[in-house]
């Protein structure tokens, strides 16, 4: 079954925004309102003894070379912009890691 022409740009495309977005926009707060204190600060101390901050360190620069490679090789004449993309996802992250830290903490705590 063959695709109409351009499928495989458009899709390249929404993929791309899909994953820019979700590192630059703000993030939805899944914190629940009237979140026990003592929970959530056991919460945070157990994602710190679990290393989970520097788990995403590894994880994150790994999974965007995979997408990278992957999107290079569906559409290898857009590999300069591909690159630029998901060159820049690890460090959006990285500014965004201690919010998302504090949300799964607060998910934790309200269980």
């Amino acid at each position: 079954m063959r695709h109409k022409e351009g499928f495989g740009a458009r899709l390249l495309l929404a993929s791309m925004i899909v994953a820019v977005l979700s590192v630059t926009l703000p993030a939805a707060s899944f914190a629940e309102k009237g979140a026990d204190p003592a929970r959530l600060a056991a919460a945070k101390d157990l994602l710190v003894v679990v290393g989970s901050a520097k788990q995403f360190d590894v994880v994150v620069p790994l999974i965007t070379q995979q997408l990278e490679n992957a999107f290079v090789n569906l559409k290898p004449d857009h590999a300069a912009e591909i690159k630029d993309v998901f060159r820049a996802i690890p460090e959006k992250f990285s500014q965004r890691k201690q919010e998302l830290l504090d949300q799964i903490a607060a998910r934790g705590a309200a269980r």
